[in-house]
């Protein structure tokens, strides 16, 4: 939760990104510098901050650097968390099963518990190769029935 709400305080305003080269506006806001560039090449007379409205002068905007060091940390850390494998939401532990009774991925203590009593189970390699046989199996029929 604290890491999402830290996210959308990274977010700029336009794009929706984390900031790339953040630069502060008059007004205190920042925006992408890209973001900034690409709006103040529209002809408007005025330009208006995104956030609060206020005008923007055309001028030289400085880099934000304390919040770009902060973008580019969430982005890495992002990034690492993309690469990890998936954990449980209850334990946090490596979810390294397939209940088949449920049809979900759950981890060794959630196997143990009351809530998977009684249930099948596979490891996730195992039946991510049945499921892959059994989609290559379906496209292989849909294409004969085309």
């Amino acid at each position: 939760m604290a890491q999402s709400k830290l996210t959308s305080e990274l977010q700029c305003p336009v794009c929706l990104g984390l900031f790339a080269d953040p630069v502060t506006l008059p007004c205190g806001h920042n925006v992408c510098r890209g973001c900034l560039e690409s709006y103040l090449a529209t002809a408007r007379e005025t330009h208006l901050c995104p956030e609060c409205r206020a005008p923007i002068p055309r001028r030289d905007f400085r880099t934000n650097w304390a919040l770009r060091n902060m973008a580019d940390r969430a982005r890495q850390e992002e990034e690492k968390r993309d690469r990890e494998p998936p954990r449980c939401p209850e334990h946090g532990e490596k979810l390294r099963l397939f209940c088949e009774t449920d049809g979900t991925l759950i981890c060794l203590v959630c196997r143990d518990s009351r809530s998977h009593r009684g249930h099948g189970f596979k490891p996730v390699q195992e039946a991510a190769q049945e499921f892959r046989e059994s989609l290559l199996a379906a496209q292989k029929a849909v294409k004969e029935d085309v």
